[in-house]
C-alpha cells in the first residue's frame, strides 16, 4: 500500500504540472476579439463554435473507448501534441473556412483530452484507496489551472495589443511542454479490455448510461449548462469591448474571473458537505440563471461583479459534477462514461448555439442573457417537478 501511496503522490504531481502548462493559455481575453478582427460575424463565429463542438461530439466517445482500450497516459500525450499544433496554426488563420478546419483539429485534442485527463486522476487515487479525496484533488487542479489561466489572461491582453495573433503563438510552447510531465506519470492498473472491441466498449457505456437514471439526468444537466454558459462566456469580451474598456483591462477582468472559478473549485468539496441533502442541479441552475438575469439588466461595468459570481458558481459546480459521474460508473469504462457526459454537453452547443447567434445578431449580446436566463430557469422548475414526483412515487 505504501508503493501505491508514493504512485499517487508523484501522479498527482505530475498532473498538476500538466495542468498548469497548458494552462498558460493567453488567448482567453482576446479571442473573440481576434475572430471579429478577422471579419467573423456573431452568427458565424457561433457557427465554428458548433462545428468545434459537433467534431468533439463524434470524436468524444471513441476517444474515451480508446483511452480504456490502449491507456489513458497514451491518449493525453496525443491530445497534448494535437493541442499544441492547432495553437500555432490558428496564428496564421484569415478567413471563416480557415478558422472553421483549425477549430475542428483543436476539437480532436479537446475530445482526446475529456474524460481521460479526469478518469486517470480517479483511477489513481482509487488504486491507493483514496477516492474520497477526488472532488479535493480535482478541485486544486482545476483551482491552479484557473490561476494560471487568470494572470496569462493578464499577459495576453499586453500581446494583444502588439498583435492579436500573438498569443497563439506564444501558448503553444507551454503546451508542447506539458508532455514531459506526463511521460513521467504511471498508469493505474486497470482490468484488461484490450481484447474488447471499440465497439462494444462504447456500446456497453451508452447502455449503462441509458440504465442507469442517475447519470441520465446528470446528462441533461451538462447539457443545458454547458450551452447555457459557454455561450455566455463568449459574449462578455464584445460587449466589454463596446463599452469602451481597453484590451488590456479586459485582461485583467478575465482574470478576477477565472480565479473567482478556481476558488469555486477549490472550496467544492466543502460547498457540498455545506448543502447536505438539498439538491444541488437545482441549486446550481437557479442560482445562475438569477445572476444571468442580473448580467442583462446591469448598466456599465456592473456586469462584471455578476460574471465574476458566475464564475464562482461555475468552478463550484465542475469537481462536482465530474465526481458525480466517475462515482457512478465502473472502472472499466470510466474514461468512456466521461466522455458521454462531455458528449451531452456537446451536442447541446452544437445543435442551439447557431440559434442563439442569429439572436445575438438580431438583438443584442446583453439581450441573449435575458434567454439563458429563461433556459436554466425552465431546468430548475423541471427539477423542482423531478423531485416533487419523486417524492410523490415514494409517499
Amino acid at each position: 500500500m505504501k508503493h501505491k501511496i508514493r504512485k499517487m503522490r508523484k501522479n498527482l504531481r505530475m498532473y498538476y504540472g500538466f495542468r498548469v502548462l497548458c494552462a498558460m493559455n493567453f488567448i482567453m481575453p482576446i479571442f473573440m476579439l481576434f475572430l471579429i478582427d478577422k471579419g467573423l460575424s456573431s452568427f458565424e463565429i457561433v457557427v465554428t463554435q458548433a462545428a468545434y463542438t459537433l467534431t468533439e461530439m463524434l470524436l468524444t466517445v471513441p476517444s474515451g473507448a480508446f483511452a480504456d482500450k490502449v491507456g489513458r497516459k497514451k491518449t493525453l500525450i496525443l491530445s497534448t501534441i494535437v493541442y499544441s499544433v492547432a495553437l500555432g496554426l490558428y496564428a496564421f488563420v484569415d478567413s471563416f473556412v480557415q478558422v472553421l478546419l483549425v477549430e475542428m483539429v483543436f476539437a480532436i485534442a479537446s475530445a482526446a483530452f475529456h474524460g481521460t485527463g479526469e478518469a486517470f486522476l480517479y483511477d489513481t487515487l482509487a488504486e491507493a484507496k483514496q477516492e474520497k479525496k477526488y472532488k479535493k484533488v480535482l478541485g486544486t487542479a482545476y483551482a491552479l489551472q484557473s490561476v494560471v489561466i487568470g494572470l496569462a489572461a493578464v499577459a495576453g491582453g499586453l500581446m494583444a495589443k502588439h498583435d492579436l495573433a500573438l498569443p497563439f503563438l506564444v501558448s503553444a510552447f507551454p503546451v508542447a511542454l506539458s508532455i514531459v510531465p506526463l511521460f513521467l506519470l504511471d498508469e493505474p492498473k486497470r482490468k484488461n479490455v484490450e481484447d474488447a472491441s471499440y465497439f462494444k466498449l462504447i456500446r456497453d457505456a451508452t447502455v449503462y448510461v441509458a440504465g442507469h437514471r442517475r447519470l441520465r439526468n446528470i446528462m441533461y444537466f451538462v447539457g443545458v449548462t454547458t450551452l447555457v454558459g459557454f455561450m455566455g462566456f463568449m459574449l462578455y469580451q464584445p460587449m466589454l469591448t463596446e463599452m469602451g474598456m481597453p484590451i488590456e483591462y479586459l485582461g485583467v477582468v478575465m482574470m478576477v474571473m477565472s480565479v473567482a472559478h478556481g476558488l469555486g473549485n477549490k472550496i467544492a468539496h466543502r460547498f457540498e458537505k455545506r448543502l447536505g441533502h438539498l439538491d444541488l442541479m437545482f441549486v446550481f441552475t437557479g442560482f445562475r440563471a438569477l445572476l444571468y438575469l442580473l448580467v442583462y439588466l446591469a448598466s456599465g461595468y456592473y456586469l462584471v461583479v455578476w460574471a465574476v459570481v458566475l464564475d464562482l458558481v461555475s468552478g463550484l459546480a465542475s469537481p462536482i459534477v465530474s465526481e458525480w459521474v466517475n462515482r457512478h460508473s465502473m472502472p472499466e469504462n470510466r474514461a468512456t462514461v466521461l466522455s458521454l457526459s462531455s458528449m451531452a454537453g456537446c451536442l447541446s452547443f452544437s445543435l442551439f448555439s447557431p440559434l442563439l447567434g442569429l439572436y445575438v445578431d438580431a438583438y443584442s449580446s446583453q439581450a441573449c442573457y435575458l434567454l439563458l436566463a429563461i433556459i436554466l430557469g425552465a431546468y430548475a422548475l423541471r427539477q423542482i417537478a423531478v423531485l416533487l414526483l419523486g417524492r410523490l412515487s415514494r409517499g
